[in-house]
């Protein structure tokens, strides 16, 4: 697992800083005219690998949370906005931490994750391209209550806490966006708590993580549903409040029974009508 501030030590902070350290190939940056800090767009990537996708022209333009704000306030924030690539396992920031600002995810998968004073630790959300970090942290000025790492090569675009509170001051329309995605946000937390909660066999709660994954992302692929889950079982157990042991254990027995195979970094799910029914029989 690295950190922003690791990377920072092993390619240099250049002129953007700690709060997006990544593998270093091209900076160019605006000055603020207000403060003279160098801010503006940052292209970062790794080794001869530049990113492809322009804020606005990628897949996920539609529903992102950039795409929820009105024209004046889009161009206020592509002003100064950082675009940096990040390998897997780099940590964007950790629980408790002062919040620098909001990260909005172009391409990839970032998790967030809360360990307890015991060591053991819990996956709280996966975050997914066109979704935002640090919203209510960079709101409240409070610390970040969860850490956020990424799971797969990552695109993210960052906007610094006084630059996002600046956008608020100067755009009060932006609200409105804001609290669409708080919303949001509260819906996913409350029905990771219902299935943690409500779903008291284990049983229950992987068939749980994984029709929700096939529901929101998965595939259509013959003779069943792809399901694409770049994690490993470790992942899945701290997910859903088990062991490793536990989750492969369930696993070993639904490929046995046919119920799913693995594909690559996923899984294909072949009877999701006899997953689900495995769900409510151990609700």
């Amino acid at each position: 697992m690295r950190s922003a501030s690791t990377l920072v030590e092993q390619h240099g902070a250049g002129s953007y800083g700690l709060e997006h350290a990544a593998l270093k190939v091209h900076v160019t940056t605006k000055r603020n005219r207000s403060d003279g800090n160098a801010l503006g767009k940052l292209t970062v990537g790794p080794a001869g690998q530049m990113p492809t996708q322009v804020c606005g022209s990628c897949d996920h333009a539609v529903e992102c949370f950039l795409a929820r704000f009105d024209k004046p306030e889009r161009e206020s924030i592509q002003e100064f906005q950082q675009t940096a690539w990040y390998p897997k396992g780099v940590v964007l920031f950790f629980e408790g931490e002062p919040p620098r600002g909001i990260h909005v995810v172009c391409s990839g998968e970032i998790k967030t994750f809360a360990h307890s004073r015991q060591g053991g630790g819990v996956i709280l959300r996966r975050v997914g391209a066109g979704q935002v970090l640090g919203l209510s942290s960079s709101l409240t000025g409070s610390g970040y209550p969860v850490s956020a790492e990424t799971l797969t090569p990552s695109q993210i675009i960052f906007l610094s806490r006084a630059q996002f509170l600046r956008l608020l001051q100067e755009h009060p329309n932006s609200f409105r966006p804001m609290a669409e995605a708080l919303a949001v946000q509260l819906q996913r937390a409350w029905e990771h708590t219902r299935m943690l909660a409500l779903n008291r066999h284990v049983v229950a709660r992987l068939a749980d993580l994984l029709l929700a994954r096939a529901s929101d992302q998965g595939q259509e692929y013959a003779p069943g549903v792809v399901i694409i889950f770049p994690v490993t079982q470790e992942d899945i157990a701290e997910s859903i409040g088990t062991t490793r042991e536990t989750v492969s254990r369930i696993l070993s027995d639904w490929r046995r029974q046919g119920i799913l195979r693995r594909r690559g970094n996923g899984f294909v799910l072949l009877k999701p009508k006899d997953l689900q029914a495995l769900r409510e029989s151990h609700t």
